[in-house]
């Protein structure tokens, strides 16, 4: 059974007669997200139900729990609430979390690149909430735009929230061992890709890629399919001055320690990051993205395919029924309800280049017309071709067998021309 047709299937479901699945809001491998209602206290959450079939791979299984200890563990607004962990017996294990309003980073990168004060604000908040959890031991691995997640409250407030730590390392847990590669090459720090032990560095290392991210609109080796980037990591990520100028020297040299490949170069910890971040001054930036190679993959989910992690309280539409050009899968922010016509290719010329196109083809027809006239001008009072002028045509192109201009037109079946004599025309 498919991931989408599992999924839907259990809408309506009701887990250990406390929680009952309302809808979908995205499915993966592992398991799907869905809206839910505490029946009990008519409660808006949402659930992450894992796979039955893979509940018994306890490593997998591990990690679910993992992320539920791990994000319940720390104390800060920029974590996700988590209230409730069980096993249904019908349905397997599931986690109830607190239900999101908004759009996670990749999808507002999708519209293009932030700006310098947004792209700041938006990394010093976020390595605000590394500092949290960094303090409860935990290396969270799997840093990336969908993982980061803006949530809007009930008094319009937006919060950075942390998503998905269903990969993130806990000091005391062993659920992974040296020489394992877990997380998303294109988001990974070059000792996490070398399957070495890491620490917290690793995850200061991502905010530096995101904050790359932010202000070019793409991630660095955004052309690079994911082994080629492994390839590359450990010389590291290539600098922002490549991708985009006009930005505060102070800026490039932040991202620049950020981007160390060797962890005892970067930053130290979170709270001194976000403090130099904070203290660069932005007034005058003037930033210009540099042309860039095509992307292999884009940063944002594409609307039309459900991401595989969907944050709590995003929306998807169905398979069937992708969403409108325009409209927001999370947030369901209102836009236009259809593409609008594309232009013809004329239209998109400027009125003074048409005008010199039109002027062009007019003189090309008039010179035209004007050969064409010479060429077929009748001659007036031409003389008689000189003795021992040869048998073809002549130069105005009358016949060679000496008839007079005046002749008669052929009828339809006739030739053309009359046939050459090949004697000597009379002597006037």
């Amino acid at each position: 059974m498919g991931e989408q047709t599992w999924s839907r299937s259990l809408e309506g479901t009701e887990l250990c007669g406390r929680y009952r699945l309302e809808r979908l809001l995205g499915a993966g491998g592992m398991g799907a997200v869905f809206a839910a209602e505490h029946l009990r206290l008519a409660r808006p959450v949402a659930v992450k139900l894992l796979r039955r079939e893979l509940a018994g791979d306890e490593t997998l299984l591990e990690r679910f729990f993992n992320e539920a200890r791990a994000a319940a563990s720390v104390d800060s607004t920029g974590i996700v609430d988590v209230f409730d962990l069980d096993v249904d017996p019908a349905h397997g294990p599931f986690l109830v979390m607190e239900r999101l309003r908004g759009e996670s980073l990749a999808e507002r990168l999708g519209r293009g690149a932030l700006a310098p004060e947004g792209a700041v604000a938006v990394i010093a908040e976020l390595l605000d909430v590394l500092e949290a959890v960094h303090a409860k031991g935990i290396v969270h691995r799997d840093l990336k735009p969908p993982n980061v997640f803006f949530h809007t409250e009930d008094d319009g407030d937006e919060l950075v929230k942390l998503l998905d730590f269903g990969i993130a390392h806990v000091s005391d847990a062993r659920l992974t061992v040296t020489g394992q590669v877990i997380g998303t090459p294109r988001f990974m720090a070059p000792e996490q890709a070398r399957g070495e032990a890491i620490d917290h560095r690793a995850d200061l290392y991502v905010a530096g890629l995101l904050l790359h991210c932010c202000l070019s609109g793409q991630p660095p080796y955004a052309h690079l399919a994911p082994d080629e980037i492994l390839a590359q990591l450990p010389k590291g990520h290539p600098s922002l001055r490549e991708s985009v100028s006009g930005l505060p020297e102070a800026l490039y040299r932040f991202l620049e320690r950020g981007l160390e490949p060797d962890p005892g170069a970067r930053f130290q910890d979170a709270a001194a990051m976000a403090a130099e971040l904070r203290a660069i001054e932005l007034a005058g930036s003037a930033p210009t993205l540099i042309s860039l190679p095509p992307t292999m993959e884009a940063v944002a989910v594409p609307p039309s395919t459900p991401p595989q992690r969907l944050p709590a309280g995003a929306t998807a539409p169905p398979p069937s029924q992708p969403p409108a050009r325009g409209v927001e899968r999370a947030g369901a922010t209102p836009g236009p309800e259809a593409e609008a016509p594309r232009a013809a290719p004329t239209e998109a010329l400027s009125p003074k280049v048409r005008r010199l196109l039109w002027l062009s083809l007019l003189l090309v027809l008039a010179l035209g017309a004007g050969v064409a006239a010479l060429l077929l001008r009748e001659p007036e009072g031409e003389a008689q071709p000189r003795h021992g002028s040869p048998s073809g045509s002549s130069p105005s192109g009358s016949s060679p067998s000496g008839s007079s201009p005046s002749a008669p037109a052929a009828g339809p079946g006739a030739p053309t021309s009359a046939p050459a004599t090949g004697g000597k025309p009379k002597p006037p």
